[in-house]
């Protein structure tokens, strides 16, 4: 599914040619002003008609400073000592409320928009994200494609700089669509490779076996998803109490996306691995207080819950 995800015939959107507005956001260590910014950006996120208007997606770039507080408590949260170098996404609070801006334009109810895939590639002898203090980031809507009738796949790409200019990091982020009336954007183009291996993401299974993977055994906290929140400001009521879940259609609370992905960028650091390129590609929710297993072979991962269930897999 990696390769598909990030198919390259696909002509990306015309925003790469367009200068990006630069915005002044609240970083996640003013609470009161982040948990503002990022109330307004759920309530209008559910509230809003659901449709798909490609054209009206900007391209945003925002400033956003590694503080030490910042720095500490995100090891304190993965139990990791400050003084190693972890390549986790210290921005991704900033990297969110970008995010929720274009998917605000593009006109997407946040209850059909679901995580999928990410991508992270760190630029080789650049800094390492975890000692530049002052960083830049630039989101763009990358592509639009069709996955399934009802369902696409939008790809947000996300450049993190310094303040000089020089490329530290690339991101994409690819999110899982439903409810679309794809009739009403003729031009959407359809990966019939990606299409496929979406349509078999449910029913693929783990095959790193155990016996010859280097494992780690984890029990996903009851306030984890809370925890994160106020950490990198992912903006959702599937993370919080059991009652907000509910409310966009989950059974139980779940931990976020983007902590699964630096819970296993923890667990890579731990047996010496700090990779340049990292895709994990989201399969099922993990819910809070679950157990879970990480299996890694190689350049391999599997997540898996305690029955088997593929959770999460990518390459590193």
């Amino acid at each position: 599914m990696t390769a598909s995800l990030a198919n390259p015939t696909l002509q990306p959107m015309r925003t790469a040619d367009t200068a990006p507005k630069a915005l002044v956001l609240p970083s996640i260590e003013q609470s009161l002003a982040y948990a503002w910014a990022g109330a307004v950006a759920v309530v209008g996120g559910l509230l809003r008609p659901h449709t798909l208007d490609t054209p009206r997606a900007g391209r945003y770039q925002a400033e956003f400073t590694l503080t030490p507080s910042l720095r500490q408590r995100w090891h304190s949260f993965f139990r990791t000592d400050a003084t190693r170098e972890i390549p986790y996404l210290f921005h991704t609070a900033t990297a969110t409320l970008l995010a929720a801006r274009l998917l605000a334009d593009l006109g997407l109810n946040l209850r059909h928009v679901t995580p999928m895939h990410q991508m992270v590639q760190l630029v080789r002898d650049a800094d390492p994200l975890g000692q530049v203090t002052q960083q830049r980031l630039d989101c763009r809507l990358h592509r639009v494609m069709q996955l399934a009738s009802g369902v696409v796949s939008v790809q947000l790409l996300t450049t993190v700089s310094d303040l000089h200019g020089q490329v530290l990091a690339v991101q994409e982020d690819h999110y899982a669509v439903r409810h679309v009336d794809t009739a009403l954007v003729p031009t959407l183009q359809r990966d019939r490779q990606a299409a496929s291996q979406f349509a078999q993401l449910r029913r693929r299974e783990a095959q790193i076996a155990a016996s010859e993977a280097n494992i780690g055994e984890w029990v996903i906290g009851a306030d984890w998803g809370r925890q994160f929140s106020r950490l990198a400001g992912t903006l959702s009521l599937a993370h919080g109490a059991r009652w907000l879940a509910r409310l966009i259609g989950l059974p139980a609370p779940t931990l976020p996306a983007a902590c699964l992905r630096n819970l296993l960028v923890r667990q890579l650091a731990d047996v010496g691995l700090r990779p340049e390129r990292l895709e994990i590609t989201f399969c099922r929710p993990v819910y809070l207080r679950q157990r879970i297993t990480i299996a890694q072979r190689d350049g391999d991962f599997e997540v898996t819950d305690a029955r088997g269930v593929l959770l999460a897999f990518g390459r590193c």
